[in-house]
Order: structure tokens, then sequence, then C-alpha cells
């Protein structure tokens, strides 16, 4: 059974979310039954994954120190993690306030991720193996976002939605 972790999310307002999720086929889509993957149905960017249990929100709340109307992100293209069991197909958050929230935790917590190279990102799906390379593409338009809230989702799958 595979580590469950939580993390830390900022959530924003995406305009025309379905016309870039329908971009990705129904036979590239990786699934699994023992945990929810797919395409995503609520954008969020993932500042961090792979907190420990005993890792509480108000653990974290101290290193969000950057008032939401401040964070400004910056995304141009669509890109992916890669690993054995399956791609995930992205959008990398360009922001130095969420990269700098993401060294700070990274740096004070134990974190258990697979990937030593993680970025603030925007999951759109999770494709079969090779299936997200077809994916990869430079925006026509710059997207630029002000997050609304932030949330951290636990390891029992408890949602704590907050502001700052």
């Amino acid at each position: 059974m595979a580590y469950i972790c939580g993390c830390l999310m900022a959530n924003f307002q995406f305009k025309n979310w379905k016309d870039l999720t329908s971009l990705i086929k129904k036979e590239d889509i990786y699934d699994n039954e023992e945990h929810e993957f797919g395409i995503e149905t609520k954008p969020h960017c993932t500042i961090v994954f792979g907190f420990d249990k005993k890792i509480t929100i108000n653990d974290i709340k101290p290193f969000l120190t950057i008032p939401l109307d401040k964070i400004k992100v910056e995304a141009d293209a669509i890109s992916l993690f890669e690993n054995d069991e399956f791609d995930v197909v992205k959008i990398s958050c360009k922001s130095d306030a969420l990269k700098t929230l993401n060294s700070s935790i990274m740096k004070e917590f134990d974190i258990h991720s697979d990937y030593p190279n993680y970025e603030p990102h925007i999951t759109i799906a999770y494709t079969k193996p090779g299936m997200g390379k077809k994916y990869v593409k430079k925006f026509r338009n710059k997207l630029n976002f002000t997050p609304k809230y932030f949330t951290y989702s636990s390891p029992d799958k408890q949602t704590i939605k907050f502001k700052l």
C-alpha cells in the first residue's frame, strides 16, 4: 500500500478549465483503484506534497507569511512529471513567493517525495506512462493568477480551507 501524504495548495479561479482538461483523451488516462487519479476537476496549485501524518496545518501556518493578494503566479506551458507508474500532465506555477514557500517548507519538514526537483504546479491529469508527452505545449498567451485561498489536505483526507 502506498504512503498517503498531505499537501498544501493554493486555490484560484481558472477560466476555461474544462476546455483545458477536455484535451486529454480518455484512452490516455491513468486510473488506479487504490488512489484517485484521472483528470483533475478542481484546479489548484500544489505547493508542497508529501507531509507526514503528524504534520498539521498549525505547523505549516507560520511559513505562510505573504498575503494571498501579493502572490502572483504566471504560467506559460503544459509540461509533465514522468515516472514508471504514470505521467503527471501539469502547468508549472512560476512564482517567486510560491517557490520561496516551497523551499522553506521542504527544508523544515521531512517530506515524503520521489521528486527531488518538486515545484509548485497545477495538475491537469494523470496519464498512462509515456502518454503525457503529446500534451506538452507552450500557451499562446501567458496565464496570470492570484490565489483566493489556501487548502491543506491532510493524510487522513481532511481538507482545511483558509485565508491569511
